[in-house]
């Protein structure tokens, strides 16, 4: 059996293989997926910063400040659903 190494990534689930490897298409081939732990821990913990962020953002700029009530709560929900009849 012989190896290839060469970094990829996958996306929807799909590896894509270099096309300068000589492989052919109907041969059945052995796949072991390393991940890089830290490089994935720092992107989701950025991830949620920047989301948290953005939340802080809009709630710091009080959208809602005139809906009091429930019922100006609800009212506002109907509308917005309506909007798109």
């Amino acid at each position: 059996m012989k190896a290839y190494e060469f970094n990829t990534d996958i996306k929807d689930n799909v590896i894509h293989l270099p096309k300068n490897y000589p492989y052919s298409s109907l041969q059945n081939v052995k796949v072991i997926i390393l991940v890089d732990e830290k490089i994935n821990a720092i992107s989701e913990k950025s991830n949620k910063e920047e989301i948290l962020k953005a939340f802080a953002e809009v709630a710091s700029q009080n959208l809602f400040s005139s809906l009091q009530t429930t019922e100006q709560i609800l009212d506002w929900q109907k509308q917005q659903r309506d909007e798109w009849e």
